[in-house]
């Protein structure tokens, strides 16, 4: 079963939810995509890159491909304010991808 969290800043919350979601979902925003470009290297990159973890991926020695298991250290939590802009919008990595 899955299970969808979303973290409400303070500065946004609201018991009406018709006020919440424009803070954090664009116009017109009716579904998640599954979009199989975004790998979980695209999105360890972000987390690398935000300086919000530090990531230890541990590969099979028979096989570089497969990771066995990874150690992940959280460095920092980015606020709305950290952010600098709505988080539906993109924003530009310091390296190309």
């Amino acid at each position: 079963m899955d299970i969808f969290l979303l973290v409400i800043e303070k500065e946004f919350y609201n018991k009406d939810t018709n006020r919440i979601i424009p803070h954090y979902f664009p116009l017109g925003f009716h579904y998640i995509l599954e979009n199989i470009s975004k790998t979980r290297q695209f999105y360890d990159f972000i987390l690398v890159d935000t300086n919000s973890i530090k990531i230890t991926h541990n590969q099979d020695k028979n096989n570089p491909q497969k990771i066995n298991y990874s150690k992940l250290k959280i460095l920092n939590v980015l606020t709305y304010q950290d952010w600098n802009q709505s988080p539906y919008t993109s924003k530009r990595f310091s390296k190309s991808f």
